[in-house]
């Protein structure tokens, strides 16, 4: 068994959908302390701002509303878009749905907000090896677990940085990593 990374654990960071905000807001702000009223503009998808699990939960463990004419909904899960919007000011947009290890967060000066309720799901990475590979190759996971274990919330963004924002192709960016950590020659 491969433990996830200890700061992608339940309560710390969270990795789905989720609402990044500039720096005009305290940047350690939490939604539970997130008290804007009609100030408040996001950006999402579809799905995020109709789906029981995404928006509407939040609305509902949080206590707030936002009207329609507070959001920008946008057709594709595409977190690049609804994050430029934010960054930019698109429409008084000033939050959107973001994934806290999209890499393009720190190239548009956003933060993730802190979701100490748990209303989402945490993302954990973890690879995925079919049973008769692992009976025939048991140390795989021992020889895996290190590296897992050093993916962190600010590594993901970091490497997912460099293929989304600086356009880097991505076997290149994880063979660099692996080498650099050591996990490779």
């Amino acid at each position: 068994m491969i433990k996830p990374h200890a700061t992608l654990s339940k309560g710390e960071f969270f990795v789905y959908p989720f609402f990044a905000i500039k720096y005009f807001f305290i940047p350690s702000e939490t939604l539970d302390r997130l008290e804007c009223g009609n100030t408040c503009f996001r950006a999402g998808s579809e799905e995020f701002v109709t789906s029981p699990a995404a928006l509407p939960a939040f609305q509902q463990d949080y206590g707030f509303t936002l009207k329609q004419s507070q959001l920008l909904v946008v057709s594709s899960g595409d977190t690049a878009q609804t994050e430029r919007a934010a960054a930019q000011g698109t429409d008084s947009v000033n939050a959107a749905m973001a994934y806290g290890t999209d890499g393009s967060l720190s190239a548009f000066n956003l933060v993730v907000l802190s979701d100490p309720k748990g209303v989402q799901p945490v993302y954990q990475p973890a690879p995925i090896i079919r049973g008769e590979v692992y009976d025939k190759y048991p140390e795989i996971g021992t020889i895996l677990r290190p590296v897992f274990e050093s993916l962190g919330l600010v590594t993901l963004q970091t490497l997912n940085g460099k293929i989304t924002v600086e356009g880097r192709n991505a076997a290149d960016v994880a063979r660099n990593y692996l080498a650099k950590k050591g996990f490779v020659k």
